[in-house]
């Protein structure tokens, strides 16, 4: 992806975050990826539980889908998340709070409203729950709620502190008991973005550095050290859904996040700050991270469409061939509802919202400053030299 296209769609007005930002797409799409091919053998919640029995015992994909790192790519998610909505505020672009909430809720309430309408059409039912993918977003949608306060308080704590809290608050309440195994969602849509909170700080704080990647020596920005990271990174998210779900001890998903979310920003910054565009591949991935969204809300709704509407007839014998085919066929009709819906939806939205906050960008009622946030508390930040002119 061009600098140029890059900074239009992070809504960037400089070009001074080079070499920055240059792999994100390919994340949004890794992470949706993963996030779709651990819900592979998910049940569906239509009420077909003695079929979906059928289904998971048969798919080929159940053993891998048992260690693929769904909440972990989550948490990508929420990192690269952080990094996208501080981007534009980062060099001092002050925060039209209006003209903010109306250009990310409605990119991502439309296309939400929309999936939900399909999803009562598909199962008769006005539950939320076939859109297994619910909780991130609401999490989302808290954090876009609290942006701009969280910077108005970064302002005069400094970073440090308002990180600190954070992450005392989302190890205090991972002590709470939950009736859900200690899932990442156990705490519903009010609190479980508590727990999350920090993981979004630290996307802020990778576009808050993006100038230190100018600085790191050549091997931290090597296409082998981009590797290993991410093979690290892959590794350690399977072990943490191992943790998860075959050993009763473990460390659960509502407190391992946090601590996978330190390998995670460190694999994040090493990708945003290599240069990989030489190869085809990567290339090719990284324009499809553009319709990650609708494949991050539709795959739910695609698969169910594709298990019970299309080929459940066919699908109560299995052998290795047929499964294997069938499993092939279902990714890549995930990936065309996807996309279908991408052109027909969310990118509408997306232009929607655009149009819609340039329209008030004129409005500065409610506008909030975003010099470079502080890392310390204001008042620590007074050098010695201005407070004896101070003190004149």
């Amino acid at each position: 992806m061009r600098q140029n296209d890059l900074n239009s769609s992070l809504n960037v007005k400089n070009t001074s975050f080079s070499p920055f930002f240059q792999n994100i797409d390919l994340i949004r799409f890794f992470s949706a990826f993963v996030v779709f091919i651990s819900h592979i053998s998910a049940f569906f919640y239509i009420g077909r539980v003695q079929q979906y029995q059928v289904i998971k015992h048969s798919s080929v994909l159940t053993s891998l889908t048992d260690i693929t790192p769904g909440v972990p790519a989550v948490v990508l998610f929420f990192i690269v998340s952080g990094v996208c909505i501080h981007a534009p505020y980062s060099r001092g672009k002050n925060i039209n709070i209006l003209e903010f909430y109306v250009r990310r809720y409605v990119r991502i309430g439309i296309p939400f409203l929309l999936a939900y309408f399909a999803c009562i059409c598909i199962t008769g039912s006005f539950s939320l729950e076939p859109i297994d993918v619910l909780w991130s977003l609401m999490c989302e949608a808290v954090f876009y709620a609290l942006y701009p306060f969280l910077i108005y308080s970064i302002r005069f704590l400094g970073f440090n502190l308002v990180f600190a809290l954070s992450i005392m608050a989302s190890i205090a309440l991972s002590t709470v008991p939950d009736d859900y195994g200690g899932q990442a969602w156990s705490y519903g849509p009010a609190l479980t973005w508590v727990l999350f909170l920090p993981i979004w700080l630290i996307g802020i704080a990778i576009a808050e550095k993006s100038n230190v990647a100018e600085r790191l020596p050549r091997l931290f920005l090597s296409k082998p050290f981009a590797a290993i990271a991410a093979l690290t990174l892959l590794v350690l998210g399977a072990l943490a859904v191992v943790a998860q779900f075959h050993f009763a001890d473990g460390p659960k998903y509502k407190t391992s996040s946090l601590l996978f979310a330190v390998p995670a920003a460190f694999t994040i910054f090493t990708l945003l700050s290599t240069n990989l565009s030489t190869s085809r591949i990567i290339r090719f991935l990284d324009r499809q991270g553009k319709w990650s969204y609708s494949l991050y809300l539709i795959h739910p709704l695609a698969k169910m469409i594709f298990i019970y509407g299309l080929l459940w007839s066919t699908m109560a014998q299995f052998d290795l061939i047929r499964s294997l085919a069938i499993t092939a066929a279902l990714i890549g009709f995930t990936f065309l509802v996807s996309y279908l819906f991408y052109i027909i939806v969310e990118r509408p939205a997306h232009l929607l919202a655009k149009r819609l906050a340039s329209s008030l960008a004129q409005i500065s009622l409610w506008e909030i400053e975003s010099n470079p946030i502080s890392w310390l508390p204001r008042r620590l930040l007074i050098s010695p030299t201005h407070a004896i002119d101070e003190r004149r």
